[in-house]
């Protein structure tokens, strides 16, 4: 994707990131870009897997005119991408599952939206390091201890 740098850079900065106290590491992969084998793409998974990410965002290959890769010539086509998609999208899960469990029990500051769609007793809330509408939402009812 022509991010600069390369896998090793890349990865020395997120374990600069992930190192930092109360860090909250959040990352996209898009799956199916043209030549991406499946080595490549059980490598993704197992990186996935392992690293330790709060959030991962997933994301399906579709061509756009103007990038390079609209004019490569080893497409992966839509099954496959839909079945990687997938199979990154249950790691995604359990990353997800893994991270809100390390918090249970913790005090953290929050932002209040405001009310929650959900109930109208449940005030919607955020962590502060959490984006809006992104990160997930925490449930606050207005009593107090």
């Amino acid at each position: 994707m022509k991010r600069g740098f390369g896998k090793d850079k890349t990865i020395e900065l997120l374990d600069f990131m992930r190192s930092l106290p109360n860090s909250f590491v959040r990352t996209s992969f898009i799956v199916g870009h043209p030549n991406e084998t499946q080595e490549m793409f059980d490598e993704m998974c197992e990186f996935a897997s392992s690293f330790g990410f709060d959030r991962i965002n997933v994301f399906a290959y579709s061509d756009e005119e103007t990038t390079p890769a609209y004019d490569y010539e080893h497409k992966i086509d839509a099954e496959t991408i839909a079945q990687r998609a997938q199979i990154l999208g249950d790691i995604v899960s359990e990353c997800t599952k893994k991270s809100l469990k390390a918090e249970i029990g913790k005090e953290c500051e929050l932002v209040i939206d405001g009310e929650s769609d959900e109930h109208e007793f449940l005030l919607s809330a955020r962590k502060l390091i959490w984006a809006p509408d992104i990160d997930g939402e925490i449930y606050v009812n207005d009593r107090t201890r």
